[in-house]
């Protein structure tokens, strides 16, 4: 019984530390988005960054690269559907701020 609580313990360590890496990491984006863009773009770009992570779209993200003639805004990607589908703020986009924005994320993460 000793040894099953102490790997409990062990193990929400291990959370706690891996969550606080994450909010350090998180707030270091964040700056990073807030020193090089507008209020209400960053605001934009924010809301993209965190539904590309929370959907655990990001590794796919870092490696996607639409097609030149057409870009985030038509590509038929269906990753990109539920990004754009999962954004709390996507009555905010039009199909061009939509790409416009994801160009931005795709900054950050080669960036920071």
């Amino acid at each position: 019984m000793d040894n099953a609580i102490y790997q409990l313990r062990q193990y929400e360590s291990e959370i706690q530390m891996n969550n606080m890496m994450n909010r350090m990491s998180i707030n270091k984006t964040y700056k990073y988005i807030e020193s090089r863009w507008h209020y209400n773009d960053a605001i934009l770009i924010k809301d993209a960054y965190d539904t590309i992570v929370n959907e655990g779209l990001l590794d796919w993200f870092k490696n996607f690269t639409p097609a030149e003639d057409k870009g985030y805004m038509f590509s038929n990607n269906p990753e990109l559907g539920k990004i754009s589908s999962n954004l709390k703020l996507k009555e905010q986009h039009s199909g061009a701020s939509f790409g416009m924005t994801l160009r931005a994320v795709k900054n950050v993460i080669e960036n920071v």
